[in-house]
């Protein structure tokens, strides 16, 4: 097994990218129902998360490949070329959801931080993230799998490789 090509990891991000949307847009029609125009306007905000959420611990917390590592024939491993522990997969979904996802920087609201603290996280650090989430998918990781020192194998052989 050879270490993942930058075209496989970004392959196999696109295709879990349009799993969560189909979550997402089911959960927005189960919001929609289960709730009323005021509470769905006030949750909203939190469906991409729980879509998120649900997915990433129905895969990678479980220990099994997501759809697009299992699409491209990817395998997670850690720096010592061993399947990463819960906890490197717990902080990959905990840093994802909560610091990367757009419209999160709500959640910053429950915290009791002072105005101008708060007022600048809220304004700054979810783009300042962003910009470290880009330049990490350039490398082919999200910021979270890049913290919890996760990486890929391909399971498959590489054709580029003479």
């Amino acid at each position: 097994m050879a270490a993942a090509d930058f075209c496989e990891v970004i392959i196999s991000h696109r295709r879990d990218e349009e799993q969560l949307k189909i979550i997402n847009q089911r959960l927005d029609k189960l919001f929609r129902l289960c709730f009323s125009d005021l509470e769905y306007i006030k949750y909203q905000r939190f469906i991409s998360a729980l879509g998120y959420f649900i997915y990433f611990s129905s895969t990678n917390i479980l220990g099994l490949q997501s759809l697009g590592e299992e699409y491209v024939g990817l395998l997670q491993i850690n720096s010592f070329r061993k399947i990463p522990s819960l906890v490197q997969r717990l902080i990959f979904v905990f840093i994802d959801i909560f610091l990367l996802l757009p419209n999160n920087y709500q959640i910053l609201n429950i915290f009791p931080f002072g105005i101008n603290l708060k007022t600048f996280l809220r304004l700054n650090f979810v783009n300042i993230l962003k910009s470290f989430s880009e330049l990490f998918k350039f490398e082919g990781y999200t910021f979270g799998k890049r913290i919890a020192g996760i990486s890929y194998l391909s399971i498959r052989p590489q054709q580029n490789k003479v």
